[in-house]
């Protein structure tokens, strides 16, 4: 059985939280990887070159990255079944990566075009099923929080960090009016004397 319900519901806006957080992890390091081997592989065209050719890969990998990510955390929540969970959301996410990629180096005129998009779709199809694989064992975990374990949790939530003696307010702020804040530890041992 699970605990109260301002549990659940503060435990499901930290998981949106974290979400969102891997998402924009993702794909800003996305955007500096790849962004920075399209520098690195244009530098003996120029300077010039390397920039225009590391801004236009760098957005392209943020935005597709964006995207693909947003998707398996979406599918997957929206999955039952380990298989669902693992097969879906990759399937999404690598259908719409290949479709952006092979669609922006068509309209730029890529002359090599399955040579550029192979390699950058591959990569595509081990990040999603490595993203997808990895939210399937934290759902599996997610809610199965026995209700002993959700009390301590929540105690441990209102007491602070761990050892702390000072009482906090639910924004974390100290309150001054609480005895556990206005108790003072000893001086350590040597000081005084």
């Amino acid at each position: 059985m699970l605990a109260s319900t301002e549990f659940t519901s503060t435990g499901a806006r930290q998981r949106r939280n974290r979400a969102a957080l891997r998402v924009v992890a993702c794909s800003g390091w996305s955007l500096l990887l790849w962004g920075g081997w399209a520098f690195v592989a244009n530098l003996p065209f120029g300077l010039r070159a390397a920039a225009q050719a590391a801004t236009a890969q760098g957005l392209l990998s943020l935005t597709v990255t964006f995207v693909m990510t947003a998707l398996l955390e979406v599918v997957s929540r929206s999955c039952r079944g380990a298989v669902a969970k693992l097969v879906l959301p990759t399937a999404a996410a690598v259908a719409f990566h290949a479709l952006a990629t092979i669609g922006v180096h068509w309209a730029a005129g890529t002359p090599a075009l399955a040579a550029s998009v192979t390699p950058v779709i591959l990569a595509g199809v081990v990040y999603s099923a490595s993203y997808a694989a990895g939210l399937l064992l934290a759902s599996h975990y997610e809610g199965r929080i026995p209700a002993p374990v959700a009390r301590l949790l929540r105690r441990l939530q209102r007491r602070g960090p761990a050892g702390s003696s000072v009482q906090r307010s639910e924004r974390g702020a100290v309150d001054p009016s609480s005895p556990r804040s206005m108790r003072r530890s000893a001086p350590p041992s040597g000081e005084g004397a």
